[in-house]
């Protein structure tokens, strides 16, 4: 954000125990929170809209993605809401972005911290490597400068750059296109309606395969840059 840019400020609802270990780790940091989380929702909202082009959540997807959100939150409390400043542009961008894909912000804003904070469990749930060198040979990522400010700066540019080519190595898709366990669907950017429960779609497709959606196993990391078990490409 430039020093000129007017600012505005933006509300999100956040899962609680994750957003309370993402400040920790940004507080042992030398970096000011609300402009690292304004650089990090900016540069990825191209790859969100790139991702998503001509996915838009039906009506009863965004509501339920809401729901499962709320869900994920402490039973005693409510998502802790969270004012973020951004820039006035920025805020714009998302909002067009939003309405756009009928995207539930507050899911995408989640699903960015979960994977910016990068935990092992996290991302072995999702099939991803938990160390770069484990996947840079294999998907052709590039490796980072010896430099320490070029590396800050590379990184800055594009944090989950190893991340999203391994997404696209395993499912053939973007990140926020990436079709999320049912345990994880507060933080889905898009669900198609066949994993929506209570539309006639997801009927369809339960009476078809005979299975229960909602009781998908965690996924498992396939040798051979196979796709990992229970994940997929989201359809349009």
């Amino acid at each position: 954000m430039a020093a000129n840019d007017q600012t505005t400020k933006i509300t999100v609802k956040v899962f609680q125990p994750m957003y309370e270990k993402f400040s920790r780790q940004l507080g042992a940091m030398p970096l000011l929170k609300d402009a690292f989380i304004e650089e990090m929702i900016l540069s990825e909202l191209r790859y969100l809209e790139e991702d998503l082009s001509g996915k838009v959540n039906s009506e009863a997807a965004r509501r339920y993605i809401a729901g499962s959100l709320k869900r994920m939150g402490p039973r005693d409390k409510e998502l802790e809401p969270v004012s973020i400043k951004v820039a006035v542009s920025t805020a714009a961008t998302l909002r067009r972005v939003a309405e756009q894909c009928n995207l539930c912000r507050d899911a995408f804003v989640n699903f960015l911290f979960a994977c910016l904070r990068g935990e092992d469990g996290f991302l072995k749930y999702l099939g991803f490597s938990t160390r770069v060198g484990k996947i840079g040979w294999q998907s052709g990522v590039e490796d980072m400068p010896t430099s320490p400010l070029k590396a800050i700066e590379v990184s800055l540019s594009d944090p989950l750059y190893y991340m999203r080519s391994e997404c696209q190595d395993l499912y053939g898709c973007g990140l926020y296109a990436l079709e999320l366990p049912p345990q994880m669907h507060g933080f889905a950017c898009h669900l198609p309606d066949h994993v929506v429960p209570g539309t006639a779609e997801h009927a369809e497709f339960q009476a078809a395969f005979d299975i229960d959606v909602g009781a998908v196993a965690p996924v498992a990391r396939a040798k051979g840059g196979a796709k990992a078990k229970g994940l997929h490409r989201s359809r349009k």
